[in-house]
């Protein structure tokens, strides 16, 4: 449990510095453009990225990538990586244990 919310508080930092990078583009550049997950991505690690397609398509049903991959891959990067943190801040959460009884 306290990994999944290391992962969702880590997640949820990247966001925050990928919308931050987003940020000064537009204050320097005077125009909007988001930085793409895909973009992330193959600065990281491009040898993953490149291996993600054949393993869907051949792996998997083959227009899955065409439809269902490849536009999370141009999607903002800050909501994209933002949305998977909460996700496991959510999941993970701390619970506290239910008192038993009919009172609470």
């Amino acid at each position: 449990m306290i990994l999944g919310r290391i992962l969702g508080w880590l997640l949820l930092a990247a966001a925050i510095v990928t919308l931050g990078r987003d940020l000064v583009n537009w204050w320097y550049q005077g125009g909007w453009s988001f930085v793409p997950l895909g973009e992330i991505w193959y600065q990281l690690h491009p040898r993953s990225l490149q291996g993600l397609q054949p393993l869907v398509q051949g792996g998997f049903w083959p227009p899955l990538w065409d439809e269902a991959v490849v536009p999370v891959l141009r999607q903002p990067a800050a909501a994209i990586l933002g949305g998977l943190g909460l996700l496991f801040l959510l999941l993970f959460r701390r619970r506290r244990p239910r008192r038993a009884g009919f009172l609470r």
